[in-house]
């Protein structure tokens, strides 16, 4: 990928956060509208919010990334979904799609990413308890704890430059690596998040300058599903997705390692954990992924029964690929985000630009 597609994908997510952001901000007006009406508008019966994790604790790996719902707001948002959706599974989803029809019922798809470990302990009680299924999506390459992602990885080393007073050798050798790879040292927390999937190695290079022990970390803290709880997830009924290797932008990848990154996490998920469906989930986003890209996942060979993006209440072209609705990131409950998702879509509707068209 040129710089100028980055530069192109970096402006479309800036451009996209401002609107989503004045919408959200908009929703507060019209929380008392409701739910019915804006479906009844829309004609959007489905919804497919998604999560990280649920915790009450303050998760040092997620902190410097974006907020989490703690366990009583998470009730609290099941029970708005509850109010007004009727919760089905990944294999009622597909039913839906093979119709090519929308869906009478109103119903919520719900899922979570990344393969954290609180989808364990905290979240799947909570949901055998509201009899709610949900699919939880994994990245081959951390399950029981073998490695970190490096979006991660960033959130721990901002929060070591925040807590720790470094001494001036420390600083200097912080500030000698973030000016040899283009990084501004005045802003450092702006500076670690923009570094990508390409560049991820400076992570690793401060990692050693500030004495971060990454591997320490995964030992200590155990952030993500062992093989026993994902298996012991899926007696108890749940479904588990394939999220990529290593959770990369899909953007900065040719189609080839696209392909690699999403095949080889599905196979990884299938061969270890003995179920016979193959679903994923981009990380990130799925914006100017190809329509060759799905053509070749779909394939006789390939397989996929169903995939997902992360773009909102937004349709899709491709007919097994669904677009989810981040319920994470902000202030705001997921009563709020739902009527900013519909608000938008019903303005989008001026335009026709309700539906992703692949190139």
């Amino acid at each position: 990928m040129t710089k100028n597609d980055v530069k192109q994908m970096t402006n479309h997510n800036t451009q996209n956060i401002n609107i989503k952001s004045f919408f959200r901000s908009l929703s507060i007006i019209f929380y008392f509208t409701t739910i019915d009406f804006l479906i009844y508008l829309s004609k959007q019966n489905l919804i497919l919010p998604f999560y990280h994790t649920v915790s009450n604790e303050n998760l040092i790996h997620i902190k410097h990334l974006h907020k989490i719902k703690n366990e009583k707001q998470f009730e609290q948002e099941l029970n708005f979904y509850l109010k007004h959706y009727e919760p089905i599974d990944i294999f009622q989803l597909k039913k839906i799609a093979e119709t090519n029809k929308k869906p009478d019922k109103k119903y919520f798809f719900l899922s979570f990413d990344d393969g954290l470990s609180q989808i364990s302990d905290v979240v799947a009680p909570i949901l055998k308890r509201k009899a709610i299924p949900a699919t939880f999506f994994i990245n081959s390459k951390f399950v029981d704890n073998k490695d970190l992602s490096y979006r991660y990885k960033t959130s721990i080393l901002i929060d070591a430059i925040k807590n720790n007073k470094s001494s001036k050798n420390i600083k200097n050798k912080i500030k000698q690596c973030l000016n040899r790879n283009s990084l501004n040292y005045s802003n450092i927390t702006k500076s670690l998040l923009s570094i990508n999937y390409n560049n991820k190695n400076i992570l690793d290079e401060l990692a050693l300058i500030l004495g971060v022990d990454f591997n320490l970390y995964l030992k200590n803290e155990k952030p993500y599903l062992n093989s026993s709880q994902i298996n012991e997830l899926i007696k108890d009924g749940f479904t588990i997705g394939a999220h990529s290797i290593d959770h990369p932008q899909y953007n900065l990848l040719s189609i080839n390692e696209q392909i690699t990154q999403t095949m080889q996490s599905v196979k990884f998920i299938n061969n270890n954990f003995n179920i016979d469906y193959k679903t994923f989930a981009f990380p990130f986003t799925d914006y100017g992924v190809s329509k060759d890209f799905f053509q070749q996942i779909y394939n006789k060979e390939n397989n996929i029964d169903i995939s997902f993006g992360t773009a909102g209440l937004k349709n899709d072209r491709v007919k097994y690929h669904f677009q989810r609705i981040p319920i994470e990131g902000s202030q705001l409950c997921a009563r709020n985000i739902i009527i900013s998702e519909y608000l938008y879509y019903l303005f989008k509707m001026l335009f026709d630009k309700n539906i992703i068209i692949r190139k």
